[in-house]
């Protein structure tokens, strides 16, 4: 039974508040192990409230976890990219799939970023550069189709929304998104303004 008393401290992304020891003792012993609102029986994907998801786009991502390439053209002049803000790695995939933010729950975060290590350490002209490679891509696609569907909000921008990966991955999870939010779209020409209605 829920208790209904005064010092509610957990409140569920359908809007409910409950206290956090009552609503995981309800969630415990749910018919089926279903996690649902005891009052509205929506869907409960955290017991922390509303979980967020950053995704940035490809360049960020390689610019903080680069994948080592066979070869290197110096002199070429690439284009300004930037680091994720140390206040935002929190909320940002790519650095909870690769086990870099402290007490956040991924059980496949850590054969990410085991796989990553290997990645790295392994020579880019060896004969085994593809098979790591491929175990890599492998995990990490694993992590991100944990964080996905663990998200309540996922936050991206029109860059982040044309991963190839993302609409991809919506579809085999078979994630459904409820609301969609365009941010920067004033900055974007008008097809791109429209990337992230595709999901």
């Amino acid at each position: 039974a829920i208790c209904w008393g005064d010092g509610c401290n957990a409140i569920t992304f359908c809007g409910h508040v409950f206290h956090r020891h009552c609503l995981s003792q309800a969630l415990r012993a749910a018919v089926g192990g279903h996690r649902n609102c005891p009052v509205c029986r929506a869907n409960l994907k955290s017991m922390d409230g509303m979980r967020l998801l950053r995704v940035y786009s490809n360049d960020t991502e390689s610019l903080e976890f680069p994948i080592p390439r066979a070869y290197r053209y110096d002199g070429v002049r690439e284009r300004r990219r930037f680091a994720v803000p140390e206040e935002m790695r929190r909320f940002a995939l790519h650095w909870r799939i690769h086990n870099k933010v402290g007490n956040h729950f991924n059980p496949r975060a850590a054969a990410c970023e085991a796989a990553y290590n290997n990645l790295v350490a392994c020579d880019p002209h060896g004969p085994d550069i593809e098979a790591v490679r491929e175990a890599y891509f492998e995990a990490r696609q694993e992590a991100r189709s944990f964080e996905l569907q663990c998200c309540n909000v996922l936050l991206a921008t029109n860059c982040s929304c044309r991963c190839g990966w993302l609409p991809q991955l919506l579809q085999k999870e078979n994630l459904e998104l409820k609301q969609v939010i365009v941010d920067e779209c004033g900055t974007a020409p008008e097809p791109e303004t429209l990337c992230p209605l595709t999901l």
